[in-house]
């Protein structure tokens, strides 16, 4: 209603202004001639300016019209954008639902990896911790008693306190001060523990180098051969590969417990091989129930079968 109100008063107001302009105009002609001219067209651009605003065709009309038009193109095109960007939001739940490719599923599996990695991280940190904490237990014995013999010194001098010192710079006990010539120079051992520690690593790593790295499960019982689950009795077809043949069909030949012989079983073929159970575990000598590809790499042993991960 206001508004309305407005727009009455203002319409009154160039209709007042439109008749002051006729009565001027009527008044013009009782004016003296030296003014008129002037007058005459300073009301001539009046009366333009209101017929002007009579059509709607004055420039301030046209502004307001201009601006209210660019205006309503800003809000179209906001419209449209919001619309479109609605739809694009839409389509792309509806694909994400419909093959799993989402952003969330993938935070997930990252997640899951990275916890399991803090953890494996974690477990070897406290083994480390464990095994620093044996050897400080095992070498606080010796620092407490000391050295008590000749044996635990180079020189043959007597036994000496064996407890900590603590070096000060800048104090007498400074190591990096030049010695004095009358002081006697004090040198240290390892420690009983220490020694039998070492002796016992070096037996463990010498065993370990020492047997055989058994990769394949191979056992020869009552005349049958089990080789990764499967098990081949005497005169069983089947295929080997050595590190000098490819893989070619064979037979069983003879067995016992600690060897077994192959025979070819190509028509004019005459090869023979036999191989201990080192051998089969090792990977030396290959055997498979059904034909493979030569240039195929060797099967994986059971025993080595990566972990199956599901995803909950």
């Amino acid at each position: 209603m206001k508004k309305k109100e407005r727009k009455e008063e203002k319409q009154q107001e160039k209709w007042k202004a439109i008749n002051w302009m006729d009565r001027k105009r009527q008044d013009h002609q009782t004016l003296p001639k030296y003014v008129r001219p002037a007058l005459y067209l300073q009301y001539t651009k009046v009366l333009e300016e209101i017929d002007q605003m009579k059509k709607g065709i004055h420039p301030k009309d046209l502004d307001k019209e201009l601006k209210a038009m660019e205006e309503e193109c800003k809000e179209r095109a906001e419209e449209s954008r919001r619309r479109q960007e609605r739809k694009y939001n839409e389509k792309k739940g509806v694909l994400d639902k419909k093959h799993g490719t989402g952003t969330s599923q993938q935070s997930r599996v990252l997640k899951e990896k990275r916890d399991e990695l803090y953890a494996w991280m974690m477990e070897d940190v406290e083994e480390r911790l464990r095994s620093i904490d044996t050897d400080s237990n095992e070498a606080e014995p010796f620092w407490i008693e000391g050295l008590s013999g000749k044996k635990f010194l180079r020189s043959g001098r007597p036994a000496v306190a064996s407890t900590p010192i603590d070096y000060v710079p800048g104090s007498d006990m400074d190591l990096n001060k030049k010695r004095k010539p009358n002081m006697q120079p004090l040198s240290y051992l390892i420690s009983e523990s220490g020694i039998y520690r070492d002796l016992r690593r070096l037996g463990m790593l010498d065993a370990l180098h020492s047997r055989s790295v058994s990769i394949y499960k191979a056992q020869i019982d009552n005349q049958k051969l089990t080789y990764e689950g499967r098990a081949y009795p005497r005169g069983q077809p089947l295929f080997i590969q050595t590190s000098a043949f490819a893989w070619f069909p064979v037979m069983i030949l003879s067995m016992s417990e600690g060897w077994i012989q192959f025979r070819s079983s190509i028509p004019g073929d005459t090869r023979c091989v036999t191989a201990t159970i080192e051998d089969l575990e090792a990977g030396r000598v290959l055997v498979s129930k059904f034909p493979r590809d030569a240039n195929a790499p060797p099967p994986l042993p059971v025993s080595q079968f990566p972990p199956v991960i599901t995803l909950q």
